[in-house]
């Protein structure tokens, strides 16, 4: 009697371990789909993680930048993907969700994240027009300023705050140095402090290409309309590196 309770714990340790390895091998085996979703809502990114998944893809979401070079719906691919259909159906996702994939291309270097069973989704949202494919995410950054005699930042928040810092103010220029900001027509953004309800800087956005020792930059510049006393009209800019 012991001996046959014992054969049958074998036999159930045994077929766990089966189950167990079956789900693990069925999982690596999945294609894994990484969606950038820092342009697009959370209602659209909830909708394409759970079709994704329904049709056996691994779905990672992040918000990271696009690469600048690209400015329309793209799936970028490994060349290692294992199942021919793969491409079809991720791209027959992303249609179904009303995202219409233009661009279909092999992802050869500058991210590691492809060289295995994997693809990248980059989406824009369907209402995002021309303007410039400057959205207003792209704006959120911490800026320094050009050119300038005086060490000033301009801090652009995911909030729509903003924070201008870097000298002492008087009691005249505190109730402008936060407050926030908008962003309601390409290429111009509006600062708006909190205290000041009447006095509003605009800023101009503009980008430019440069290249040092390491790689090409782009460079993102927001110069003011006037030349404003708070700022001493100086110009802010940011810059991301260009891989590849």
């Amino acid at each position: 009697m012991l001996t046959r309770m014992f054969s049958l714990k074998v036999v159930v340790q045994a077929l766990s371990v089966l189950v167990i390895a079956i789900t693990l091998s069925a999982c690596a085996g999945k294609p894994t789909v990484h969606v950038y979703g820092k342009y697009l809502s959370q209602e659209k990114v909830a909708v394409l993680q759970k079709q994704f998944e329904e049709q056996g893809f691994k779905a990672q979401v992040n918000s990271l930048d696009t690469p600048v070079s690209i400015t329309e719906n793209t799936v970028l691919y490994s060349l290692l993907l294992k199942d021919a259909d793969t491409l079809e159906r991720a791209v027959k996702v992303a249609s179904e969700s009303g995202f219409k994939v233009n661009l279909v291309q092999p992802m050869v270097k500058g991210n590691h994240w492809y060289t295995k069973n994997s693809l990248a989704m980059i989406l824009f949202p369907q209402e995002q027009g021309h303007n410039g494919h400057i959205f207003q995410q792209d704006l959120v950054h911490q800026y320094q300023v050009n050119s300038c005699d005086v060490p000033l930042t301009l801090h652009l928040k995911e909030d729509f705050s903003y924070l201008i810092a870097g000298k002492e103010w008087s009691d005249e220029q505190k109730p402008l140095i936060t407050g926030n900001w908008l962003y309601r027509q390409y290429p111009y953004i509006e600062l708006r402090g909190f205290d000041a309800e009447h006095s509003h800087m605009y800023f101009e956005i503009s980008r430019r290409m440069e290249q040092d020792q390491i790689s090409r930059l782009q460079m993102q510049t927001l110069t003011p309309l006037e030349p404003y006393e708070l700022i001493s009209g100086c110009s802010f800019e940011v810059g991301q590196r260009i891989s590849g």
